[in-house]
């Protein structure tokens, strides 16, 4: 009932366990994972702190609807060469998205891919979901995007990465 949906950890935290694991490892790398990555009240901190210690900072996922308003990190973090970014399309259209819940329309997916991919560089991995409900339609609006995301990478620097992934919708148990 008044429980949040997330639990944060403190920044500092994080960064004393990531500091932890590089001593015995040598770790020059670290990858952060989450739903909903650019939503993390402390990101910047975060990000700071990691950046300081570790020669790769990659993160692995972000909303694009809050890329989109300009909450995202993908350009945030200067120290980086190393810019690696998952975003969870899902849906192949707007009404696939809508029936997964997924709050991201057309006009938005757009304009989040735009903002990220402004100024070139790094990686961005696009995950789809296949559920097995599309249709003709659906897959005419795909097109459109991959068009779209032509045009864009287009316009970007060589060492720029756009990679499409696709997985089957498994509905996973008690959810």
């Amino acid at each position: 009932h008044g429980h949040r949906p997330r639990r944060e950890r403190p920044a500092q935290a994080l960064v004393k366990a990531a500091l932890a694991a590089k001593g015995p490892l040598g770790c020059d790398r670290v990858n952060l994972a989450s739903f909903n990555f650019n939503a993390y009240s402390e990101l910047f901190p975060l990000l700071s702190g990691l950046g300081e210690h570790f020669r790769h900072v990659l993160a692995k996922s972000e909303r694009l609807d809050l890329l989109a308003g300009g909450r995202g990190l993908f350009r945030t973090d200067d120290f980086l060469d190393k810019k690696s970014v998952s975003l969870g399309v899902e849906g192949i259209s707007d009404r696939i998205r809508r029936r997964l819940s997924k709050n991201l329309p057309g006009p938005l997916l757009r304009k989040g891919l735009s903002r990220l991919l402004s100024d070139g560089g790094g990686q961005v991995k696009l995950f789809f979901l296949y559920t097995g409900w599309e249709t003709a339609e659906d897959l005419e609006e795909f097109r459109d995007l991959l068009s779209f995301l032509d045009g864009l990478a287009s316009r970007l620097p060589r060492r720029s990465q756009i990679i499409l992934s696709f997985s089957p919708r498994v509905a996973m148990p008690f959810t």
